[in-house]
């Protein structure tokens, strides 16, 4: 394992630093295609790369991924839109930089060097510009120096033109006060639930006659939506772990290799706050001890970071003769010190204490066999797995594989409403989200070391369950929406006295309970999720409302105050310049697609259709 943890320790930064730059600077790099023109198009006299559009390509396909939590390929990126949403990027910038040289915005080398020098990509662990990583990072991307720098230059200068249209960007004052009043004025109400010991029939019964009728009027409650019929060959590290014995001695084995985690002294929390001198220290306890400060105060005014005194866990093997003494000397969570610690004089917080753990070969040996089991299991699955795979591919089918293996055949009739085990893994459900009657079953991995493959048998439309079949369940339904309608009766009968003057007590609903000057986007524990929107519905004081919770649930609520926004308060002006960094953005935004738009149909975007097929085909 430490052989593999210094491997990656040599790659990575160099890989992070590539990968920083191909991000920041998109526009040139990976991908070989020989035979291909290097150009897909232009707007105006910019020119759009293929290695352009292939960056461009790979972001749009991440971005479709990430919103279907699907891994698409090129292909399948493709066949949804991605190729359109990359050649809109490339055409965006090809314009803004086609715009930036016609009217004479660029930036000479100077700019371009302190550009290049002050990139994080290219600086050294020290912080300073590495000739060697910038050197290594363009061969790597196959770029001479000049190459490089033009795209720097080209940069800088499409970012001089975007940022000219964004100036003075504010919200109006009509604007903020509208957003103002909408988001933060304030209201104090009453409310309290309607809850079944308030209803005259508490418990309803239902004939068959009311079932039938609820059923044929609710026909979408108790329809299935779109399934789909799988058979699938499977074989999970649980289905054969019982299978492996494990030898007396291969248990010691395993017990000395995790002797830390059966046998461990006892350990504390402890963060370790460092002073100058222990007159410091001393005054800094005796204010503390006083209640005129506390410990993380002190932190904070040493300049220091709450989380950089933290000392983690540590055991009395941690830490010097005198310091265990001190951490080891008490059984309470406490400020300990000053003493002198390795590093100087020093407070130490007790955060936390934990015992010292003894357990046994014989108390651990059931946990032992059941690890070393499963991952027996998980090796022989994976030893396995070319195997399953070759049997596959040369024509077995998921019955055939499962006579001749291991592995297990089932079926399932699968939709959003499905909970058996396998619908548990991640890996099962993409796979059947873009499979197809058509797709060859292929051998995949499970998250647990197991593995499946699978066909699909049909695709079942949305059906409407037999009421015979589903009889209770359509009863426990009609019951909740009749007790939904009773506590509504409830609610209506008094809502007019309550609207009228009365108090809730009186009326015989119990005491309301009070919420104080709420806002619209506070929530209101224990309520019907819509409370708060529904009171800021009610247009004047002393009038009410009932509320319906999606779960059934039913509040009456009076409105008491209404007040106006507090824009003083630390909670609205955080939030209002929250929300001005967003509107700005969301502005820039729409301000600077509007205006490359107009660009691309001023300037001309010309695609090359012919080459960018040739370059999906180099996909494949």
């Amino acid at each position: 394992m430490a052989k593999i943890s210094r491997k990656k320790a040599m790659n990575v930064p160099v890989w992070i630093l590539l990968g920083l730059l191909i991000l920041g600077l998109m526009g040139f790099g990976i991908g070989n295609y020989s035979g291909i023109a290097d150009k897909i198009g232009s707007v105006g006299d910019e020119e759009i790369t293929v290695d352009q559009y292939y960056q461009a390509l790979q972001e749009a396909t991440r971005n479709l991924s990430s919103r279907i939590n699907t891994q698409l390929t090129f292909q399948d990126a493709i066949s949804l839109g991605a190729d359109q949403e990359a050649i809109g990027m490339v055409s965006r910038t090809a314009a803004l930089d086609n715009e930036a040289y016609q009217i004479g915005i660029s930036v000479g080398d100077p700019v371009v060097l302190e550009r290049i020098k002050n990139e994080p990509s290219f600086q050294g662990f020290d912080g300073a510009f590495d000739a060697g990583v910038y050197n290594l990072t363009l061969e790597n991307l196959g770029m001479s120096g000049s190459e490089f720098d033009e795209v720097i230059r080209k940069e800088v200068a499409r970012g001089l033109l975007s940022s000219s249209l964004f100036s003075d960007l504010v919200p109006s004052a009509v604007f903020w006060d509208n957003f103002i009043e909408y988001n933060f004025h304030r209201r104090t109400f009453r409310w309290i639930e309607i809850t079944e010991n308030m209803l005259k029939n508490p418990e309803p019964q239902a004939t068959d006659t009311d079932l039938q009728a609820f059923y044929d009027n609710n026909p979408d409650n108790f329809t299935l939506p779109t399934t789909q019929e799988i058979t699938y060959a499977w074989l999970t590290p649980d289905m054969i772990s019982s299978t492996f014995s494990i030898s007396d001695d291969e248990l010691q084995t395993l017990y000395d290799a995790r002797i830390d985690e059966y046998i461990r002294p006892e350990s504390r929390i402890v963060d370790r706050l460092v002073f100058p001198t222990a007159e410091e220290a001393n005054l800094a306890l005796e204010e503390i001890n006083a209640g005129n400060t506390d410990f993380d105060q002190v932190v904070i005014d040493s300049g220091i970071r709450i989380e950089d005194v933290d000392l983690g866990e540590v055991r009395r093997s941690d830490l010097s003769e005198d310091e265990a003494d001190l951490i080891f000397s008490t059984e309470e969570l406490t400020i300990l010190g000053p003493i002198q610690s390795t590093v100087g004089p020093a407070l130490f917080r007790i955060n936390g204490i934990i015992p010292a753990k003894e357990t046994s070969l014989e108390d651990a040996r059931e946990e032992l066999m059941q690890d070393r089991s499963f991952e027996l299991a998980v090796e022989t699955i994976q030893s396995n797995f070319e195997s399953y795979q070759d049997s596959l591919a040369a024509g077995a089918t998921l019955e055939e594989l499962s006579q001749e293996t291991d592995l297990v055949l089932e079926t399932i009739r699968y939709n959003e409403l499905s909970n058996e085990p396998v619908t548990e893994f991640t890996s099962f459900r993409e796979t059947v989200a873009g499979i197809n009657e058509d797709s060859f079953p292929e051998l995949i991995e499970l998250e647990n070391g197991g593995v499946i493959a699978m066909r699909l048998d049909q695709i079942i439309p949305p059906t409407l369950q037999p009421f015979e079949s589903i009889k209770e369940q359509v009863r426990e339904e009609w019951i909740a929406d009749d007790l939904a309608k009773q506590k509504v009766k409830v609610a209506e009968d008094h809502l007019a006295a309550l609207e009228g003057g009365a108090k809730f007590g009186t009326i015989g609903l119990g005491e309301p309970l009070q919420e104080t000057e709420k806002m619209r986007l506070d929530t209101v524990q224990s309520a019907p999720q819509n409370l708060v929107n529904e009171v800021f519905n009610i247009e004047f004081v002393a009038k009410g409302a009932v509320v319906e919770g999606d779960d059934n649930s039913v509040a009456l609520v009076i409105l008491d105050e209404i007040l106006p926004a507090d824009t003083q308060s630390e909670e609205v002006t955080g939030y209002l310049s929250f929300v001005e960094s967003q509107i700005k953005n969301g502005l820039s935004r729409d301000i600077l697609t509007s205006y490359t738009i107009n660009l691309i149909g001023k300037s001309e975007l010309i695609i090359n259709q012919e080459i960018l097929n040739s370059v999906h085909s180099h996909l494949q």
